[in-house]
C-alpha cells in the first residue's frame, strides 16, 4: 500500500464518510472553478471583466433588454456590484439604462449598438476558448458533468425556495 494510500485510510475515506465525501466534493468544486476562470480571464478581451463580459452576454440574449434585478439573480451579484458594472459599461457607450414607459421609476438596461457588436465578435471567440479549455475531457464526460450539475442547481433552489 502506497503512504498516500495509508494516509487516506488512516484519515477516513470521503466514499465512507458522507462529511468527508461532502468537504472533498466541496474543494474539488472550488479548485475546478478557480481553474476554469483563470483560464477564462487569461483569454478574455483585455479591456474587460469577466463580470462585464457576462453582463454583456445577458443583455444580447434580451432584444428587448432586462431589469436590473433579473440580471442581478442570474448574475448571482448584488444589485450595487450590478451598478457599478454598469457605470462602467454605460461609460463606455456599450450599455444604456431606458427608463420603462409608464413608470419612469423604472429602468430597463439595454445594449447599445456599439455593445451588440462588440458582443457578436467576443461570443464566438469566448465559446471557442471554453472548447479547448475543456478538451481534456471527453465530450461525454462533459455531458455527465453538465446534466449532474443540473440536477444539483435544480436541488439547491429548491431549498432555498422552501425556506
Amino acid at each position: 500500500m502506497t503512504r498516500s494510500a495509508r494516509a487516506q485510510r488512516s484519515r477516513g475515506s470521503p466514499e465512507r464518510e458522507p462529511s468527508n465525501l461532502s468537504l472533498s466534493l466541496w474543494l474539488r468544486l472550488i479548485k475546478a472553478y478557480n481553474l476554469l476562470l483563470r483560464e477564462v480571464r487569461a483569454r478574455l478581451d483585455p479591456d474587460l471583466t469577466l463580470p462585464q463580459f457576462d453582463l454583456l452576454s445577458q443583455l444580447a440574449r434580451e432584444p428587448n433588454g432586462a431589469t436590473p434585478a433579473a440580471l442581478s439573480r442570474r448574475l448571482l451579484v448584488s444589485a450595487g456590484n450590478l451598478t457599478g458594472i454598469v457605470d462602467r459599461l454605460e461609460k463606455r457607450r456599450l450599455v444604456r439604462r431606458q427608463a420603462e414607459p409608464g413608470d419612469r421609476r423604472k429602468v430597463r438596461l439595454k445594449l447599445t449598438e456599439y455593445g451588440r457588436v462588440r458582443v457578436r465578435k467576443m461570443q464566438p471567440r469566448h465559446a471557442r476558448d471554453l472548447a479547448k479549455i475543456l478538451s481534456s475531457v471527453s465530450l461525454e464526460s462533459q455531458r455527465s458533468l453538465r446534466a449532474m450539475l443540473g440536477q444539483f442547481n435544480e436541488s439547491l433552489e429548491r431549498k432555498k425556495e422552501e425556506r
